[in-house]
């Protein structure tokens, strides 16, 4: 069993206070969190610390505490899909020996990708974390879908930001309908104009089809945008659409999925 990373806080208070380490073997992920205070060892409970998917459904956890090295070791009974988002919640009624609480309940959004704990996000405190709850019976076939974008960065966590689609509208026949248009006006020939006027038009309606054929993608990234500038209710309405446009849209419903947390 080897380290893979660490996390840490950007809150200097509770970097003082706690340190998380994230290990894994070939099967198993461990959860390492050492304290810097003696805990009331009857705090740390699967109440107070779990791991759960993103639709708040609680992942069977086996939680340990270590009076000697005051360190809390989270290990998982169920198995994790791969590429999916969970969330390791530490409550704040986790408490030291002597009674003191944390301050605020620390939330950490991670994925696996071979097994191996892959990307990681401490989610601020303006995130909204949905309550956990019990996983029904058919969880497994009404589990959250797997997003993969391979080959951009739209799926990275770890900032709170959203990329982009790539959205590609040819507008080379208007140019060149615009520099016939020239050509004709400077030689004084009407047929050529009348050329390059008919060139425009017809760039004008490829234009149009293309952005009829990308409104999915188009929404999106006016979604994106509102999100990375904190609006998430436009944000919201914007993936909604996109999604109503296109149910594929993977990037809309992953964006859905993640704006539901700011709002």
């Amino acid at each position: 069993m080897s380290e893979r990373f660490r996390v840490t806080s950007t809150n200097k208070a509770l970097n003082e206070k706690i340190q998380i380490k994230i290990m894994d073997d070939t099967n198993k992920i461990y959860w390492y969190i050492k304290f810097n205070l003696e805990l009331d060892k009857s705090s740390v409970t699967n109440d107070t610390m779990q791991v759960m998917d993103t639709d708040g459904y609680i992942m069977r956890t086996y939680i340990a505490y270590d009076t000697t090295r005051h360190v809390i070791v989270v290990s998982p009974i169920d198995s994790y899909a791969e590429n999916k988002y969970y969330i390791l919640s530490i409550s704040k009624d986790v408490r030291s020996a002597k009674g003191k609480q944390l301050k605020q309940a620390i939330h950490i959004l991670f994925k696996l990708v071979n097994n191996q704990i892959s990307k990681y996000e401490v989610l601020k405190g303006n995130v909204k974390v949905p309550p956990p709850k019990p996983r029904p019976h058919n969880y497994n076939e009404i589990i959250t879908k797997v997003y993969t974008f391979s080959g951009d960065n739209n799926s990275d966590i770890g900032r709170d930001a959203l990329g982009f689609s790539q959205v590609k509208i040819n507008v080379v026949l208007p140019f060149i309908g615009i520099a016939v248009i020239g050509v004709g006006f400077f030689v004084g020939t009407n047929l050529i104009m009348g050329a390059g006027v008919a060139l425009c038009i017809l760039g004008v309606l490829v234009i149009a089809k293309q952005a009829f054929s990308n409104r999915s993608k188009i929404h999106y990234n006016m979604g994106a945008s509102n999100f990375n500038n904190g609006n998430y209710k436009k944000a919201e309405k914007r993936f909604k659409k996109a999604l109503r446009i296109d149910e594929n849209n993977e990037k809309a419903e992953y964006a859905l999925s993640k704006v539901k947390f700011y709002i």
